[in-house]
């Protein structure tokens, strides 16, 4: 899927693979997405979108944090 992005994050996973969160329009619509992105050759710096993610209208933005929200874990939580 492309767009233009509005707004872009990107979170690494790895030296070849990130975590791209963007709102951005596609087809004049404001969508948000989340999905892996990739690099083949890790000198390229060529990043390329996977079909790893979701794409949803910005009306359900407060839905999906509330959703994240509630399968996150608690700051006190132990991560290991």
């Amino acid at each position: 899927m492309t767009g233009e992005s509005v707004r872009r994050i990107e979170i690494p996973k790895s030296s070849v693979e990130r975590i791209v969160v963007e709102r951005k329009t596609y087809k004049g619509t404001e969508v948000g997405d989340i999905r892996t992105w990739y690099v083949d050759d890790p000198s390229s710096p060529e990043w390329k979108p996977t079909r790893r993610g979701v794409c949803f209208r910005v009306e359900l933005f407060p839905d999906v944090l509330a959703a994240l929200g509630e399968i996150a874990p608690a700051e006190d939580e132990d991560n290991g």
